[in-house]
Protein backbone atom coordinates (compact mmCIF):
# COMPACT_ATOMS: atom_id res chain seq x y z
CA UNK A 1 0.00 0.00 0.00
CA UNK A 2 1.27 3.43 -0.88
CA UNK A 3 -0.09 6.56 0.80
CA UNK A 4 0.62 10.01 -0.64
CA UNK A 5 -0.45 13.24 1.01
CA UNK A 6 -0.02 16.83 -0.11
CA UNK A 7 1.72 18.86 2.57
CA UNK A 8 1.87 22.64 2.68
CA UNK A 9 5.42 24.04 2.39
CA UNK A 10 6.12 24.14 6.14
CA UNK A 11 3.10 23.01 8.19
CA UNK A 12 2.91 23.96 11.87
CA UNK A 13 3.46 20.36 13.00
CA UNK A 14 6.79 20.31 11.11
CA UNK A 15 7.94 23.39 13.04
CA UNK A 16 6.96 21.72 16.32
CA UNK A 17 8.70 18.48 15.36
CA UNK A 18 11.82 20.42 14.41
CA UNK A 19 11.88 22.20 17.79
CA UNK A 20 11.36 18.95 19.71
CA UNK A 21 14.07 17.09 17.78
CA UNK A 22 16.43 20.05 18.25
CA UNK A 23 15.90 19.57 22.01
CA UNK A 24 16.62 15.84 21.45
CA UNK A 25 13.02 14.90 22.32
CA UNK A 26 11.30 12.22 20.23
CA UNK A 27 7.80 12.85 18.89
CA UNK A 28 5.13 10.91 17.00
CA UNK A 29 3.94 11.85 13.54
CA UNK A 30 0.29 10.91 13.04
CA UNK A 31 -1.27 10.64 9.59
CA UNK A 32 -4.94 9.61 9.42
CA UNK A 33 -5.86 7.88 6.17
CA UNK A 34 -9.27 6.34 6.86
CA UNK A 35 -12.46 7.89 5.58
CA UNK A 36 -13.78 9.61 7.62
CA UNK A 37 -10.54 10.55 9.39
CA UNK A 38 -10.30 9.43 13.00
CA UNK A 39 -8.05 12.36 13.85
CA UNK A 40 -8.41 15.86 12.40
CA UNK A 41 -5.26 16.06 10.22
CA UNK A 42 -1.65 15.09 9.94
CA UNK A 43 0.24 16.31 12.95
CA UNK A 44 2.05 15.43 16.11
CA UNK A 45 0.49 13.42 18.88
CA UNK A 46 1.17 12.88 22.51
CA UNK A 47 0.95 9.36 23.94
CA UNK A 48 -2.41 10.38 25.50
CA UNK A 49 -3.77 11.33 22.07
CA UNK A 50 -3.05 7.83 20.83
CA UNK A 51 -4.34 6.12 23.98
CA UNK A 52 -7.69 7.90 23.82
CA UNK A 53 -8.15 7.59 20.03
CA UNK A 54 -8.73 4.62 17.82
CA UNK A 55 -5.61 3.72 15.86
CA UNK A 56 -7.24 1.96 12.91
CA UNK A 57 -6.82 4.06 9.80
CA UNK A 58 -3.96 6.00 11.33
CA UNK A 59 -0.27 5.78 10.45
CA UNK A 60 1.96 6.60 13.42
CA UNK A 61 5.71 7.06 13.10
CA UNK A 62 8.08 7.75 15.96
CA UNK A 63 10.51 10.52 15.01
CA UNK A 64 13.78 10.23 16.89
CA UNK A 65 16.53 12.84 17.08
CA UNK A 66 19.61 11.85 15.09
CA UNK A 67 22.19 9.82 16.98
CA UNK A 68 24.95 11.94 18.46
CA UNK A 69 28.67 11.24 18.38
CA UNK A 70 30.98 13.11 20.74
CA UNK A 71 34.64 13.02 19.79
CA UNK A 72 37.23 14.08 22.31
CA UNK A 73 40.32 14.82 20.23
CA UNK A 74 40.62 16.87 17.06
CA UNK A 75 43.66 15.39 15.40
CA UNK A 76 43.85 14.62 11.70
CA UNK A 77 42.43 11.13 12.29
CA UNK A 78 39.24 12.65 13.75
CA UNK A 79 38.39 14.41 10.48
CA UNK A 80 37.29 11.32 8.51
CA UNK A 81 35.33 10.06 11.53
CA UNK A 82 33.44 13.37 11.70
CA UNK A 83 32.81 13.36 7.95
CA UNK A 84 31.66 9.73 7.87
CA UNK A 85 29.33 10.04 10.85
CA UNK A 86 27.90 13.27 9.47
CA UNK A 87 27.20 11.62 6.10
CA UNK A 88 25.29 8.92 7.98
CA UNK A 89 23.05 11.59 9.53
CA UNK A 90 24.70 11.69 12.95
CA UNK A 91 25.02 14.91 14.91
CA UNK A 92 28.75 15.21 15.62
CA UNK A 93 30.44 17.26 18.34
CA UNK A 94 34.20 17.65 18.68
CA UNK A 95 36.22 18.89 21.66
CA UNK A 96 39.97 19.33 22.02
CA UNK A 97 42.26 21.20 24.43
CA UNK A 98 44.38 22.54 21.55
CA UNK A 99 42.98 25.76 20.02
CA UNK A 100 44.74 25.20 16.68
CA UNK A 101 42.95 21.85 16.29
CA UNK A 102 39.50 22.62 17.68
CA UNK A 103 38.26 24.81 14.86
CA UNK A 104 35.15 24.78 12.71
CA UNK A 105 37.37 25.14 9.63
CA UNK A 106 38.99 21.77 10.36
CA UNK A 107 35.60 20.14 11.00
CA UNK A 108 33.00 21.74 8.71
CA UNK A 109 30.70 18.71 9.03
CA UNK A 110 30.61 18.91 12.84
CA UNK A 111 27.59 20.48 14.48
CA UNK A 112 29.67 21.78 17.37
CA UNK A 113 33.43 22.24 17.83
CA UNK A 114 34.77 23.28 21.23
CA UNK A 115 38.18 24.27 22.53
CA UNK A 116 38.02 22.86 26.07
CA UNK A 117 40.46 21.51 28.63
CA UNK A 118 39.87 17.81 29.34
CA UNK A 119 38.79 18.57 32.92
CA UNK A 120 35.82 20.62 31.64
CA UNK A 121 35.06 18.94 28.31
CA UNK A 122 32.80 16.15 29.54
CA UNK A 123 30.77 18.39 31.84
CA UNK A 124 30.38 20.99 29.10
CA UNK A 125 29.27 18.57 26.38
CA UNK A 126 27.22 16.50 28.86
CA UNK A 127 26.85 13.17 27.02
CA UNK A 128 23.59 11.36 27.61
CA UNK A 129 22.55 7.72 27.54
CA UNK A 130 21.97 7.66 23.79
CA UNK A 131 25.32 9.18 22.82
CA UNK A 132 28.33 7.43 21.38
CA UNK A 133 31.68 8.77 22.55
CA UNK A 134 35.18 8.33 21.17
CA UNK A 135 38.28 9.47 23.05
CA UNK A 136 41.10 10.05 20.60
CA UNK A 137 43.35 12.79 21.93
CA UNK A 138 46.37 10.43 21.75
CA UNK A 139 47.77 12.02 24.91
CA UNK A 140 47.74 10.17 28.22
CA UNK A 141 47.43 13.42 30.22
CA UNK A 142 44.24 14.32 28.30
CA UNK A 143 42.75 10.83 28.05
CA UNK A 144 42.97 10.11 31.79
CA UNK A 145 40.63 12.91 33.00
CA UNK A 146 38.31 12.35 30.04
CA UNK A 147 37.93 8.64 30.78
CA UNK A 148 37.59 9.32 34.50
CA UNK A 149 34.61 11.57 33.77
CA UNK A 150 33.13 9.38 31.02
CA UNK A 151 33.31 5.88 32.52
CA UNK A 152 30.53 6.40 35.11
CA UNK A 153 28.14 7.80 32.48
CA UNK A 154 25.56 5.55 30.81
CA UNK A 155 26.58 6.33 27.22
CA UNK A 156 25.54 3.98 24.42
CA UNK A 157 29.17 3.47 23.37
CA UNK A 158 32.56 4.54 24.70
CA UNK A 159 35.63 3.98 22.55
CA UNK A 160 39.29 4.76 23.12
CA UNK A 161 41.62 5.06 20.16
CA UNK A 162 45.31 4.43 20.66
CA UNK A 163 47.92 1.82 21.46
CA UNK A 164 46.83 -1.13 23.58
CA UNK A 165 49.59 -0.54 26.16
CA UNK A 166 48.48 3.05 26.75
CA UNK A 167 44.87 1.92 27.08
CA UNK A 168 45.85 -0.78 29.57
CA UNK A 169 47.88 1.77 31.55
CA UNK A 170 44.97 4.23 31.55
CA UNK A 171 42.52 1.62 32.77
CA UNK A 172 44.94 0.35 35.42
CA UNK A 173 45.53 3.91 36.68
CA UNK A 174 41.80 4.58 36.76
CA UNK A 175 41.16 1.34 38.66
CA UNK A 176 43.85 2.31 41.18
CA UNK A 177 42.02 5.63 41.73
CA UNK A 178 38.82 3.72 42.42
Amino acid sequence: TLFLEAVEPRPPWAETASRLLEKRQPCRLVVPFAAPPLLPATGLATPDDLTNSPTEGVFVDLLQPPPRLLIFGAGDDAQPLVTGASHLGWEVWVADPRPAFATAQRFPAARRVEYLPPEKAVATLAPDAGDSVVVMTHHYVHDLPLLQALLPLPTAYLGLLGPRRRAERLLADLAAKG
